[in-house]
């Protein structure tokens, strides 16, 4: 029985699947399993390493609110940070919503290999019957955008371009020769594998890099995974997000 089982295993890892045992309460209660979620990974991050002065890159940062996994911890803790946000309306909404917090550098602009503007397509906020989340979908890559076909049965009718500012990373971190970045967090609608490797460029490294995953390819999410173990991370994947974390 072993042996057939191991040839199963093999099979499925062939095609990136794999076999766990679980106890049976886990899997009728799957919310019950732990799983690496981005809190336990920086609050790991703050005991061991008790960086003095934690400082993060926040790429696709919106409003700073809707669906932000950063913005209460960064208000509580004073954090110091970069946050981009390529959308005019969304970066007015950020603007405000980080209002007095002067640690802060917020950045109109997208990441990219070169500097210089950029169309960004994006969902017309003024289109009728919209689900409230349609202007969060804004992307280099407009097949991401109409792979909402199905929630947004005329998408085609209310994809419009922006042409936004994009930086570089080298331009992006100039100001701060030898910063230690504690934390890369990414939300760039299927970009974000892109942006990963711009930043790893050159052996620049991040403590923790936290992304979303769900509008990568099978493909793209296993690069993206090859990629950040060969640079030391130990990755985790949570629903539609992965972490990886140096750790150390």
């Amino acid at each position: 029985m072993s042996k057939l089982v191991e040839i199963l295993k093999r099979s499925l890892a062939r095609r990136n699947l794999q076999i766990r045992r679980l106890p049976a309460p886990l899997i009728h209660n799957p919310g019950a399993e732990l799983r690496p979620k981005l809190a336990h990974v920086i609050a790991h991050h703050l005991v061991h390493h008790q960086p003095e002065d934690f400082f993060f890159l926040q790429v696709g940062a919106y409003d700073g609110l809707t669906n932000d996994p950063l913005h209460d911890l960064v208000v509580r803790f004073g954090w110091r940070g970069i946050l981009l946000e390529p959308q005019k309306e969304a970066f007015a909404a950020l603007t405000a919503n980080y209002r007095g917090q002067e640690q802060l550098l917020l950045r109109n602009a997208a990441v990219a290999a070169t500097s210089g503007p950029r169309p960004l397509y994006k969902i017309d906020g003024n289109a009728p019957d919209l689900p409230s989340w349609a202007t969060q979908l804004a992307s280099f890559r407009r097949e991401t955008i109409l792979t909402h076909r199905d929630v947004i049965p005329r998408i085609d009718e209310f994809l419009i371009t922006e042409e936004v500012e994009c930086v570089t990373f080298d331009d992006l971190l100039a100001p701060f020769p030898g910063r230690t970045v504690d934390l890369l967090q990414i939300d760039a609608e299927g970009n974000d594998f892109e942006i990963i490797k711009l930043f790893h460029q050159g052996g620049r490294r991040a403590h923790i890099v936290h992304f979303e995953h769900k509008h990568l390819s099978p493909r793209e999410l296993a690069d993206c995974a090859a990629l950040l173990v060969e640079c030391g991370y130990a990755v985790g994947l949570d629903g539609g997000d992965s972490t990886a974390y140096l750790g150390g």
